[in-house]
């Protein structure tokens, strides 16, 4: 089921607007395009959680940018975001896709109900996403899989913008990495990109591309 694009949203205490995504989503377009133009990201995110045939929450998904491709995989795709101008843009995307408000503290979802959680650059800046983490936890079925996309901060050049800006918006590299290490990551190698698989619920990957990069962050359920 694909949500109205006239249904109205709800708003949700743990959402921080992001005022250059609701205010330029033609902008926010061209990021998503050029985030990952080798596949890379996509690739690891796939060989960590593969989704096909299975059911897929794309956690903050924006205006629903990436529920196309993701629908012509997965057997079932959940589009969740908070940003009422999004959300419209999200609704009208893909009618294979359903799109719901939500975040990621309240995840409109039953238990035990998705395969796959991703969450692209939304919520998961350590230390302060406990919470979010254990919705996903609830929604996911045994064996199920959060993978988080967040930028690497400390290779590439975007790295080193945020360092020079002295960025907090999306935690601290030293403050991510104990977070993660804290819920049994490890780190694997592949290629431009670094990737932790957990032996416990929490999975980090750090990809980078050339000239930027960014951290993949997954979680996988007993």
């Amino acid at each position: 089921m694909t949500r109205s694009c006239d249904e109205p949203a709800l708003s949700f205490p743990d959402f921080r607007r992001a005022p250059n995504l609701a205010t330029r989503p033609d902008v926010y377009e061209l990021e998503n395009r050029a985030l990952d133009p080798d596949g890379l990201v996509l690739a690891a995110m796939r060989s960590l959680a593969p989704w096909s045939g299975r059911t897929l929450v794309d956690l903050g998904c924006g205006s629903g940018y990436w529920l196309p491709g993701y629908a012509d995989e997965a057997a079932c795709v959940i589009g969740v975001e908070p940003e009422p101008a999004l959300l419209e843009l999200a609704g009208c995307r893909d009618r294979r896709a359903r799109v719901v408000p939500g975040s990621a503290e309240h995840l409109p979802l039953e238990d035990a109900s998705a395969d796959v959680i991703h969450a692209r650059f939304a919520y998961f800046w350590p230390p302060d996403c406990a919470a979010g983490l254990a919705e996903a936890l609830r929604v996911l079925r045994p064996g199920g899989t959060l993978v988080v996309v967040d930028n690497d901060q400390r290779s590439g050049e975007f790295a080193e913008l945020l360092r020079s800006a002295a960025n907090s918006a999306m935690g601290q590299a030293d403050v991510t990495d104990a977070w993660w290490a804290q819920r049994g990551a490890r780190r694997v190698e592949v290629m431009s990109l670094a990737i932790r698989v957990p032996r416990r619920p929490g999975i980090r990957a750090e990809a980078g591309v050339p000239r930027s990069g960014c951290r993949c962050l997954a979680g996988r359920t007993p």
